[in-house]
């Protein structure tokens, strides 16, 4: 048990959950750059650029930052870091900036949409150094968004969908097919799904979104159907909604789901197969048939309207077919 997780243990019958939540903060701050050595107990000492990168990281958490993109971040920045030969990170300039990410894009064989989130990892390090004085002005300042690769993503057709339904070979990975046809869900919020989320009799599940935001999400009747179908064929006590189907049964995780649809999609005969084509799927269909932008946005969760404008730009019969109603 950590230092901080002994202290909130201690005072968790002291304090109400709004002084605990203030507490947990003011213990973040107030023991970044020390971290304890489980086996001696003593305090260890951290570099200047660690020192720093805690308190960094300890900010974004408390800005309601998830642990999953606080784990990105500390990945992108520690490569950098590395590339750098781990010198002083209030020294690093405009032009090394420049460089590393040219570096990057031409030897680690990545899209511009993964280069363009890196860049944004460090616009955010690096303005916050600024904010915080450490340094007087981000090396990022003149460094341009870098323009996200714009191919569309081919929506799967119902015949597809049908196929890979087909080639499931249990009723599990069904269920997971249509759960994720039918609620325009993340991959990491279908495995963060509990079963106490489900309401069946309203056809609604709650999830855990982006940034801890709750949203709730709609069951069509054939993905209504194969989630009963395998919750009544479960015996454990797992919370989880879904769970591996190998060994004692576990809180199902994302590269499971990755691998799954690989599997799947090479069974069958359907290329790029992965989860997130489900939700790109299900947001296009859903625009196409009419819903309002703004309800969509709603469904699928995205923080800004303009992220769903874009599945507006994946199938252009939207356009012609608007055109020509109007024309």
């Amino acid at each position: 048990m950590t230092t901080e997780e002994m202290i909130l243990t201690e005072m968790s019958d002291c304090l109400n959950s709004e002084q605990m939540a203030r507490l947990k903060n003011v213990l973040v701050l107030a023991l970044y750059g020390e971290q304890v050595n489980e086996s001696k107990n003593e305090l260890m000492c951290v570099d200047e650029n660690t020192r720093i990168l805690n308190i960094y990281f300890a900010s974004l958490k408390i800005g309601g930052r998830s642990d999953k993109t606080i784990s990105k971040y500390a990945l992108d920045i520690k490569k950098m870091l590395e590339f750098f030969g781990n010198r002083n990170l209030c020294e690093i300039t405009t032009n090394e900036m420049r460089y590393y990410l040219a570096w990057y894009k031409e030897n680690r064989d990545i899209t511009n949409t993964t280069l363009e989130n890196m860049r944004l990892t460090f616009v955010s390090l690096f303005g916050w150094l600024e904010n915080e004085d450490y340094i007087a002005k981000s090396p990022m300042r003149k460094i341009p968004p870098i323009k996200k690769d714009t191919q569309p993503e081919k929506a799967f057709t119902q015949d597809e969908i049908e196929k890979l339904k087909f080639g499931a070979t249990n009723i599990r990975d069904k269920a997971i097919i249509t759960f994720l046809a039918s609620t325009c869900c993340r991959v990491s919020e279908l495995c963060d799904a509990n079963l106490d989320d489900v309401d069946f009799q309203k056809r609604e599940v709650l999830v855990h979104g982006k940034g801890n935001k709750d949203r709730v999400v709609y069951l069509d009747e054939v993905a209504n159907y194969y989630l009963k179908e395998y919750l009544s064929g479960r015996t454990d006590d797992c919370e989880a909604l879904f769970v591996t189907s190998k060994g004692e049964p576990q809180r199902i995780k994302k590269n499971s789901v990755e691998k799954l649809f690989k599997r799947l999609g090479d069974k069958v005969g359907i290329e790029n197969v992965h989860p997130h084509r489900f939700r790109s799927s299900q947001i296009t269909s859903l625009l196409k048939r009419g819903m309002p932008i703004q309800l969509v946005q709603n469904l699928a969760g995205h923080e800004h309207i303009n992220t769903t404008e874009k599945y507006n730009k994946l199938d252009r019969t939207l356009v012609k077919n608007e055109f020509m109603r109007l024309a």
